[in-house]
């Protein structure tokens, strides 16, 4: 029992450092979405949203633009 602990403990540890991908300089800005090595940032997000939109619309607007930029493939 001792041993397979042992191994899960390993392979979690693994997993964490097989996950963790190439470092990326985001320059102080706060990534949101990655599709294939490109970033949307919440920044240029904010910037395409129109003013005085709703909340609910604002999350409608968040979503349609994510997958179109993603080619409808998101991954978060």
């Amino acid at each position: 029992m001792n041993i397979v602990k042992n191994w899960g403990v390993l392979l979690v540890i693994a997993g964490v450092l097989s996950g963790c991908g190439q470092e990326h300089d985001h320059k102080g800005r706060t990534p949101l979405v990655e599709v294939a090595g490109e970033y949307l940032y919440k920044e240029d997000l904010q910037a395409a949203l129109p003013f005085h939109i709703s909340k609910d619309d604002s999350v409608l607007f968040a979503e349609h633009y994510i997958k179109k930029l993603g080619g409808g493939c998101a991954a978060f």
